[in-house]
């Protein structure tokens, strides 16, 4: 993607936002300072995960988050789709999902387990019931166990 449709999808993005320009300026920091996870491709920092193809950009809002987790058991050895599962408080069951080298995807879920206290990384039947039961507390809950007994990455999905 060259960066005038870069910049082009972030300020659509922006529109959608109370305060576009306050909006514009967090996106620009995050690209700016925020950990590159995909060779240039993608960032993250404490408040967004920005994800550029060829031809669109995906912007995750981490404090809309509520769980992290690839998305199969055997990925290829080229790609992962990693679903990040945001509060369906804001929309109906909103989940994003990237697609990325198992390295970058293992980083990105590496850099929210050190960061991101509040999301729950990994799948298992609970945390998928949680989820659709919109039991939000219950996933932070579980985040907050897993970083406290150190209970890294669950399983993948089936």
């Amino acid at each position: 993607m060259n960066e005038k449709r870069f910049e082009k999808s972030l300020r659509k993005i922006c529109k959608e936002a109370d305060n576009p320009a306050a909006m514009m300026v967090r996106l620009e920091k995050t690209w700016r300072d925020g950990f590159d996870f995909n060779m240039g491709k993608s960032k993250i920092d404490g408040e967004f995960i920005i994800h550029r193809t060829m031809l669109r950009t995906t912007v995750v809002p981490l404090k809309n988050a509520v769980w992290a987790f690839k998305n199969s058991e055997e990925p290829t050895e080229k790609s992962v789709i990693v679903s990040i599962a945001l509060d369906s408080r804001l929309k109906s069951y909103d989940v994003r999902s990237l697609s990325l080298a198992p390295a970058a995807a293992d980083m990105m879920l590496g850099y929210i387990w050190e960061n991101c206290p509040d999301i729950a990384i990994g799948f298992d039947e609970q945390l998928n019931e949680f989820y659709f039961d919109e039991n939000y507390e219950e996933l932070r809950k579980h985040a907050h166990t897993q970083r406290k007994e150190n209970v890294k990455y669950a399983r993948h999905v089936k």
